[in-house]
């Protein structure tokens, strides 16, 4: 690979954005083609009306930037672009309503650790005989209350149903933090209380995917949703957009949602069959999340949580985030999820007010205003058909290995082909947290390095 090698990038997500900048501060010739209308993939920001008449910045997608550990790839990234941050330590203190009765989490939790007193142990114990993590949390024999309560915060936080979530050591982890009373490893109970450090970028964090996108120029091409990828005789790679159009490139990066594969017909000397089913095959999240306007006195509980949802305050404490973990893509149009969702708020919010429901389904675009609730599907996204992913059980332990790459180190799965076709993305890193947006940065500068080094 040189600076003549053409080099196209599948997805102006934060992946495919920073490995293109990188590439670009290299010298090397690169494009990005994009099928939605904007830039930022999963990271969407927009302007909701609060109940005090202005606007507050809030994330449809990913929002703490904190979620991926020390998050060094992305912090370094923000400050290299003087980006400002917002950043606060929250207690992780909340309630959880089972449909009869609001459970307090700290009593949650005491009543699990009586029995179950020293998870470090127990948990890998029960996990060696077991397939999934929901076999693992029904052999702690819980209370149906303590139960859900666990469940919801597996499925928010590591992204998928607990029945798909693998006993690989880091669903282990996150199960063993949760039990001691925190949310994970990277969010753990410190000074006998658990807290969420919660950084996010002040202006949105759509403004680090648009900032990137500028410094790329007219490199980058919306509105291009890749159909068809192919060799020619001489191995020049062949991109065919819906639109009809196509292109030719030396060296081809995969940016994309294992989800969107489905939808991309990939001649089998680009991808073997076997592992282009083996990547469409991994488990995303289902995840609706709607922004709630609400008025409501501070300090009294920072989050509410039932079976399927859970609801946090945003970064100004002027919104509500309603995270529905269980979305078929009808969650927008259900009455029966308007009224779960006023019982749950008026039951753990007694004293607020808050915009009445149904939600308004949000455009693809970002800083956009919207005076009512504003909601968004990951699940009927076209361009992502989920949320995140997490260690499923589809691809076993295989997920957890790793292999070296001329120098350079890699999933097995994601590793490149015959140094024409790559991967990156919050599912190819190879940090502990992926389904963050660390992660999906780590993977790109990850690349951008090996590919320096050619």
């Amino acid at each position: 690979m040189n600076a003549k090698s053409k080099i196209i990038v599948i997805g102006a997500g934060l992946a495919g954005l920073v490995l293109a900048y990188r590439l670009k501060q290299q010298g090397k010739n690169v494009t990005v083609y994009e099928a939605r209308p904007r830039v930022g993939g999963r990271v969407q920001t927009v302007l909701v009306q609060n109940r005090q008449g202005g606007f507050s910045h809030a994330e449809l997608g990913a929002q703490n930037i904190m979620d991926g550990g020390v998050a060094t790839n992305i912090l370094s990234l923000i400050k290299e672009l003087n980006l400002e941050l917002n950043e606060d330590a929250i207690p992780f203190e909340g309630v959880y309503y089972d449909g009869e009765i609001l459970h307090q989490r700290n009593a949650l939790i005491s009543q699990i650790l009586t029995k179950h007193d020293k998870p470090h142990l127990t948990i890998p114990q029960i996990a060696a005989n077991c397939q999934n993590m929901q076999e693992v949390l029904t052999r702690l024999q819980l209370t149906p209350a303590q139960e859900g309560f666990l469940s919801f915060l597996l499925n928010g936080y590591e992204g998928i149903d607990p029945s798909l979530l693998s006993t690989n050591p880091h669903n282990l982890n996150t199960l063993i933090h949760m039990l001691s009373g925190g949310l994970s490893q990277v969010h753990q109970v410190a000074k006998s209380k658990a807290v969420i450090h919660r950084v996010s970028l002040k202006e949105g964090n759509a403004k680090l995917p648009q900032c990137l996108a500028d410094r790329m120029g007219q490199s980058i091409h919306l509105n291009k949703a890749l159909s068809d990828v192919q060799y020619t005789h001489d191995k020049k790679i062949v991109l065919t957009f819906k639109d009809g159009s196509n292109t030719q490139c030396d060296s081809l990066v995969l940016a994309i949602p294992c989800t969107v594969y489905r939808d991309i017909a990939f001649a089998p000397e680009i991808i073997a069959s076997d592992r282009l089913n083996r990547i469409r095959g991994m488990h995303y999240g289902t995840t609706t999340k709607v922004l709630m306007p609400i008025q409501y006195p501070p300090g009294t509980g920072h989050w509410a949580a039932s079976p399927k949802m859970g609801a946090f305050f945003n970064d100004d404490q002027k919104l509500l985030n309603l995270y529905f973990t269980h979305d078929d893509g009808k969650i927008l149009f259900s009455e029966r999820t308007f009224q779960q969702t006023h019982q749950l708020l008026r039951k753990a919010f007694p004293s607020a007010s808050f915009n009445e429901l149904p939600f308004i389904e949000v455009n693809d675009l970002h800083y956009v205003q919207y005076s009512e609730p504003a909601a968004k599907s990951w699940k009927k996204d076209p361009y992502a058909q989920g949320s995140y992913s997490g260690f499923d059980i589809t691809l076993e332990n295989e997920i957890d290995k790793r292999v070296d790459y001329n120098g350079t180190i890699f999933k097995p799965l994601f590793a490149p082909i015959e140094d024409k076709i790559y991967f990156i993305g919050e599912h190819a890193t190879i940090l502990d947290e992926i389904g963050t947006m660390e992660a999906a940065v780590e993977s790109a500068e990850r690349l951008a390095k090996m590919l320096s080094d050619y």
